[in-house]
């Protein structure tokens, strides 16, 4: 039976990680093992008419099915694309 990690601890990966995603977290991340094992995912934010992040839009997949570079170069720009429609759309209300 595969073990949980406790919610309130931080996985190897996703320390070795944190520098790299602060450096692109205004505009997209992929989250690679981070929070669980075997899952993968990639995240937009999502903004107001004023510019600021109000919610964030993601896709997730498992990790022996997606890998780092599919989610960047397949799902990213869709999912950009989607993100500026929602902006496009939240500025208009």
């Amino acid at each position: 039976m595969a073990r949980r990690k406790q919610s309130a601890g931080l996985s190897p990966n996703f320390v070795q990680s944190l520098a790299r995603g602060l450096s692109v977290i205004e505009q997209w991340a992929l989250v690679d093992q981070e929070l669980e094992d075997g899952v993968r995912s990639v995240a937009v934010p999502l903004h107001d008419r004023t510019g600021r992040v109000i919610a964030a839009m993601n896709v997730s997949a498992h990790a022996t099915r997606s890998s780092r570079a599919q989610l960047q170069k397949q799902i990213l720009p869709q999912l950009q694309d989607a993100a500026a429609a929602i902006d496009d759309a939240l500025r208009l209300r």
